[in-house]
């Protein structure tokens, strides 16, 4: 399912990345629309383990007990210790450790944002790290308040790159996952019809090797072939039969 976003969304389209070689590069920002879809479909996923432990607590309920209670007949239950134990466990590490796990795991994605294509990095287009994985879902626990994410929602609407609390305290983005090569807007005179690689198409060699790795398969082959192509057609070069390979082979070019 392709990232997009309503009305909302528009507040923030696109973040502009700056290169080292000073090359501006556009990344188009999840909105508020396609976020919380994801959303919506990770807490159904946490539903499951969540539900298989609360099972056992309800089925292993007994009567309680107490000073007040014992043989008094009031039909009032308790669940036994240990399921108890365990639906505490699964629940704290369900809220605490299923986004942070997902992302570091899957470079920024959990199974909401990969569905909908939509990925977490950092300030500047970098993969996310796990500090910054951790520290973005630790600060949920503020960003929910005082319900249903009131806070975090504000700081969507409020912040210029849609971060909310957690975003802004990792120093990370989300964004939509690219269909085509993010295209850098050069600072200078225009390629020359043939000849070695310019600055700006070993700026985006560099910068498609860089972030291949945290692409899911399908998009990594359509930016590398697009890319490949684009590069050997200016080069006067047959169209590479393994693009991705090829842009590496460019990187060694004098």
């Amino acid at each position: 399912m392709p990232c997009y976003a309503g009305s909302v969304s528009e507040l923030y389209p696109q973040a502009r990345i700056e290169t080292p070689e000073q090359l501006s590069l556009e990344l188009r920002l999840a909105g508020i629309g396609s976020r919380s879809m994801a959303f919506l479909l990770d807490m159904l996923i946490q539903l499951v383990p969540v539900l298989a432990a609360a099972v056992p607590a309800l089925l292993l309920l007994r009567p309680a007990h107490g000073p007040f209670l014992e043989n008094s007949g009031t039909g009032i239950y308790e669940p036994a210790p240990w399921p108890l134990a365990v639906f505490g466990l699964v629940l704290f590490a369900v809220n605490f450790g299923y986004f942070a796990f997902f992302e570091i795991a899957w470079r920024g994605q959990t199974p909401g944002k990969r569905w909908l294509r939509l990925r977490v990095l950092r300030d500047g287009g970098f993969p996310i790290d796990g500090r910054a994985a951790l520290i973005r879902n630790l600060l949920r626990v503020v960003d929910i308040l005082p319900a249903f994410y009131a806070l975090g929602l504000v700081c969507l609407f409020f912040s210029r790159e849609g971060k909310r609390l957690g975003d802004l305290a990792a120093g990370t983005i989300v964004a939509c996952e690219p269909d085509a090569p993010l295209v850098p807007l050069e600072r200078g005179a225009p390629a020359p019809a043939s000849g070695p690689l310019t600055a700006a198409e070993t700026a985006l060699v560099h910068e498609f090797l860089e972030r291949a790795p945290t692409l899911d398969p399908g998009a990594r082959e359509r930016l590398a072939r697009r890319v490949g192509e684009a590069i050997a057609l200016r080069l006067g070069e047959p169209a590479p039969f393994d693009p991705e390979h090829y842009l590496a082979t460019l990187v060694d070019r004098p």
